[in-house]
């Protein structure tokens, strides 16, 4: 089971609604253990963990580091490197957007990043998403130094 997974069920299965704040500590304290122990388990060097019931943080906390060689611990606020994680992300929202008719794949890209235009006019979103999102396709492998640049402005669609 993933760490991940494993926290979504602890969280669900949490009676949270304890009326003493003993309980509540114990509480945290079985998931401070936890993810201590998936941590070592999974060798995982730091992560950041919120806990939300509806408005309210029940808790939000770093483990361990978020960077190793500099021994700068993880805190609730970490920002961490994705690297190509987002890449998928990034295609399933261009998927998702166009299957409910907000975007069209044909588009130039330059309908969403006007910045780009005279350097990205004859980049579809299509094309953007075949060289920059999944770059093992090879297609379009000319516009992916243009395309990556869009990153650098992202937009809410």
């Amino acid at each position: 089971m993933t760490l991940a997974r494993a926290l979504a069920v602890l969280v669900c299965a949490a009676p949270w609604v304890s009326p003493s704040i003993a309980a509540q500590t114990a509480q945290l304290d079985s998931i401070n253990r936890y993810i201590a122990s998936e941590m070592q388990r999974q060798q995982i060097p730091g992560l950041s963990v919120a806990i939300l019931r509806g408005d309210r943080i029940l808790l939000a906390r770093g483990y361990g580091f978020a960077n190793l060689e500099l021994r700068v611990p993880a805190s609730d606020s970490t920002v961490y490197q994705s690297g190509s994680v987002g890449k998928q992300f990034a295609a399933a929202a261009v998927g998702m957007l166009a299957q409910q008719g907000r975007l069209n794949i044909e588009d130039r890209i330059t309908k969403w990043f006007p910045e780009g235009k005279g350097v990205w006019d004859s980049i579809r979103v299509r094309q953007y998403a075949e060289a920059f999102l999944l770059p093992q396709s090879g297609k379009h492998y000319a516009c992916y130094a243009q395309a990556r640049a869009v990153l650098a402005a992202p937009r809410v669609l």
